[in-house]
């Protein structure tokens, strides 16, 4: 860090300048979005977790997040995640003293997590004492027939949450899909609760765009989407949403969950799924959609969401440090 910069709690006087910073980094290609508010005082605010700012001359210059959940990616259970923007990318000694910081905070805090995880655009290097690990793109489609139409599937039967079917359906149910479909996600994948079910639910405002889809009665795949404000700037981390029912103006589809159960995969249920959502979104006056997806699995996603529509918008580099090895 140079010698006249300090680090600071994030206090709520700062956010419009780290949003501003985080705008910065999105220009740089850091981020394919800028994140909403409430998203940014989500992750600088959670108790798992801690950040700080970095000024110079009262001005500041740089922030960093350390928590278990990061301003992309989902939740892990075995690592944290840091999120580390600086005014200046050539300012090595202050990117450097930040991640530091943020792996001596994680390795005091980290209560059973090993590993100390960020996530950044390819175009942007990632910090000192990181070893990339993964690939995730972002895939974007435009809702236009015949992208849009619905699927004709005789052996699927496809329930919303919305309707009476799919909400006699119980909660487990969904839940149980979803972590049976993603047991062995690489990252050290985080199982959905039922509290974590209904506060997606309450913060999502019940849009309707959560599908269970059934083959021959079983429950075989599970698909959640959203609507997103695309104007403000919500990436894959977004945790707000458009008015339910509504587009608004700059609106878009997200994509949050695309699974198959092991028991029912290779039979094109997912690809079935995607395809309705894309029908819902379109039908709600949408016009495009995007999702994050993991391009080094061995599930060949991409290739299905490309079938789907799906172009790649942008290239997130995953990157690692092992926590009980400390940067020097």
């Amino acid at each position: 860090m140079t010698a006249t910069a300090t680090l600071d709690r994030v206090h709520t006087d700062d956010l419009p300048r780290i949003t501003a910073l985080l705008t910065t980094a999105r220009h740089r290609g850091q981020y394919d979005t800028t994140p909403a508010p409430e998203r940014l005082e989500a992750v600088l605010g959670q108790r798992a977790g801690d950040a700080r700012v970095a000024r110079v001359g009262g001005r500041t210059v740089g922030f960093v997040t350390v928590g278990p959940t990061g301003l992309v990616g989902p939740p892990s259970t075995e690592a944290l995640f840091c999120d580390l923007v600086v005014e200046d990318p050539s300012d090595g000694p202050l990117e450097a003293s930040l991640t530091r910081w943020a792996h001596d905070t994680a390795a005091t805090t980290h209560s059973g997590h090993h590993t100390l995880r960020t996530l950044r655009g390819a175009a942007v290097a990632v910090p000192a004492g990181f070893t990339e690990v993964r690939r995730i793109w972002r895939m974007d489609t435009a809702l236009t027939p015949p992208a849009a139409a619905r699927p004709v599937r005789p052996d699927l039967t496809f329930l919303s949450y919305t309707d009476d079917t799919g909400r006699a359906l119980a909660d487990s149910t969904w839940v149980n899909l979803i972590n049976s479909a993603f047991a062995e996600h690489w990252g050290g994948y985080q199982p959905w609760t039922a509290e974590r079910w209904r506060q997606r639910l309450a913060a999502t405002g019940h849009q309707g765009l959560e599908i269970l889809a059934l083959r021959h009665s079983e429950p075989a795949g599970v698909l959640l989407a959203r609507v997103t404000a695309r104007a403000a700037g919500l990436g894959a981390a977004d945790a707000g949403a458009a008015g339910a029912g509504t587009a608004g103006a700059g609106a878009a589809g997200f994509i949050e969950v695309v699974g198959t159960h092991p028991g029912h995969r290779r039979r094109g249920i997912a690809e079935a799924l995607v395809h309705t959502a894309l029908h819902h979104l379109a039908a709600r006056g949408l016009r495009t959609a995007h999702l994050m997806v993991d391009a080094s699995g061995s599930t060949r996603a991409t290739e299905l969401y490309a079938r789907c529509g799906f172009h790649r918008h942008f290239d997130y580099v995953v990157a690692e440090q092992p926590l009980h090895n400390r940067p020097s």
